[in-house]
């Protein structure tokens, strides 16, 4: 048998060393090597590293790994929008009424009530931005919630509420005309209101001034107006009315929670108090769920999808790799390499490509997350998705992105440890 070697001179003598072994003449072309073969020509030599290969799976690798991680923390964020939108309520009941009802009549119905530890009444009434010189016009799902605006009247120094500050400050016990918005006013009803500016809100039938003095976060909820009591009770001209309840209670679960709501439901009703709607706060929690979890489930299937394109590429770019490395495979298999032994080097090289692109992907997917949780929460609720890193996902995803990237290259694996010293040999 006769054998023309092209190729680097390391692993062209290499070659000849095996094939001379094995009865095959060989003779080289080309300029001599440092170990005495011959080099191919420039543009004849063949390249018989995993340059090319390892180069594609290193750039399918950190790419979608990126891709991938942003995806999974932006699915994170939204669960971390709901859950914020609950911690910030520290009452368990919400009752409110069809219209309003005297404070004293308010507490005296609900402060014996099994279960119930306490009970504040808020002032509550629809609101509108009003335009001089027009009529004042508010924009509502059927639902009469979706899209409605609320100026509603906390106690002073209420502490069944604590809502993350944007700008500005929260209302204070002797503010006069000040006005606290949430972020769903500044960005549909007033759009560019900011801190230090004038509104004109129409309350109770008349056009009232108020002072922006902060903007907070209530993800959730409806657009909403915060004032203080006293100032609430002379815009609308009616002191110590309330339209609402809220009510904590010694209930530790959704079904005592909803026994105890049931009851103070009773006694209002008993007392000739018409209530529009009612629910706990695990009633809000489950209605957040099912606006954030939708969004969740589509990121997850994105990242998915994303994830398994990854494979596809990792496992394409090791068995190119190894049809470029078909000459090196044969010699170890006739230095004494075993199936097993190259079948793990292949393997390992596929591993090791999936675990840098996990690090690349790991550092370039914070800054990724930051702005996709933006873009996806002004688009869908008006705000920025928080921006949460939490261990057990990213462990999970890093798992399966490391087992993946070893199944990915079983194949390429299996390929380069059946190839024979002839088919490495004869391969050009």
């Amino acid at each position: 048998m006769h054998l023309l070697l092209y190729g680097p001179g390391r692993l062209g003598g290499a070659i000849a060393t095996a094939a001379t072994a094995a009865g095959w003449t060989v003779d080289t072309i080309g300029r001599p090597g440092a170990d005495g073969s011959r080099l191919a020509a420039p543009h004849a030599d063949v390249v018989t590293d995993a340059s090319l290969g390892s180069g594609l799976a290193d750039n399918v690798a950190h790419a979608l790994a990126a891709g991938n991680r942003s995806f999974i923390l932006a699915a994170t964020g939204w669960d971390a929008l709901a859950q914020q939108g609950v911690v910030n309520r520290h009452y368990d009941l919400e009752v409110r009424l069809d219209g309003t009802a005297p404070v004293d009549q308010l507490a005296s119905a609900v402060q014996d009530v099994p279960g119930v530890v306490s009970a504040e009444a808020w002032g509550r009434a629809p609101t509108a931005v009003t335009t001089p010189g027009s009529i004042d016009t508010a924009y509502v799902y059927p639902d009469d919630s979706h899209g409605s605006f609320t100026i509603m009247a906390p106690p002073a120094g209420t502490s069944l509420i604590s809502l993350p500050l944007q700008s500005g400050r929260w209302l204070r016990e002797d503010d006069t005309d000040a006005v606290v918005l949430t972020t769903l006013v500044t960005a549909q009803q007033a759009p560019g209101v900011a801190v230090g500016d004038y509104i004109l809100l129409t309350v109770g039938g008349r056009p009232t001034r108020w002072h922006v003095v902060g903007i907070v976060s209530d993800f959730g909820t409806q657009a909403a107006a915060y004032v203080t009591d006293r100032e609430y009770a002379a815009a609308t001209g009616a002191p110590q009315e309330a339209g609402m309840l809220r009510l904590v209670t010694s209930a530790h679960d959704p079904a005592g929670r909803a026994a105890v709501l049931d009851e103070v439901v009773q006694r209002l009703d008993d007392k000739g108090i018409p209530v529009e709607q009612v629910f706990t706060t695990d009633d809000f929690r489950s209605a957040l769920d099912g606006h954030v979890f939708v969004l969740i489930e589509a990121l997850v299937a994105i990242a998915l999808v994303i994830a398994l394109v990854g494979l596809l590429g990792l496992a394409s770019a090791m068995s190119t790799s190894v049809t470029e490395r078909t000459r090196e495979y044969g010699v170890m298999h006739a230095i004494g390499a075993t199936r097993a032994a190259i079948r793990n080097i292949v393997v390992t090289e596929g591993v090791l490509t999936a675990a840098v692109g996990l690090v690349i992907g790991a550092v370039a997917a914070v800054p990724m997350t930051a702005g996709f949780g933006r873009l996806l929460g002004q688009m869908a609720f008006r705000q920025p998705l928080p921006t949460t890193i939490t261990a057990a996902p990213i462990l999970f995803w890093s798992a399966a992105t490391l087992i993946g990237a070893a199944v990915a290259t079983s194949a390429a694996a299996r390929r380069a440890s059946r190839l024979t010293v002839r088919e490495a040999l004869t391969t050009i």
